[in-house]
């Protein structure tokens, strides 16, 4: 369960915020905040390598079927 959470972005945001609630005590709030960015910009980071992979593989799969033909054979068969 550890690798799976180690490869999706929530854990990681999840994981700050709860550094940023246990260490909100008085003054402390912004050494808390430092501390949590961490975690914070490594899901972020993650969730934008998953945003460019998927966007590059819609973009190889809608390519695939322009080129076949697959997209304009299915709205030429709804027509009639």
């Amino acid at each position: 369960m550890q690798y799976l959470a180690r490869i999706i972005p929530p854990s990681y945001v999840f994981e700050g915020m709860r550094h940023i609630l246990a260490r909100q005590t008085g003054g402390q709030v912004v050494a808390a905040n430092a501390i949590a960015l961490t975690p914070l910009i490594t899901g972020a980071a993650l969730a934008l390598v998953y945003l460019v992979v998927m966007g590059r593989a819609f973009t190889a799969v809608y390519r695939h079927a322009v080129r076949t033909g697959l997209i304009a054979r299915y709205s030429a068969e709804t027509v009639s």
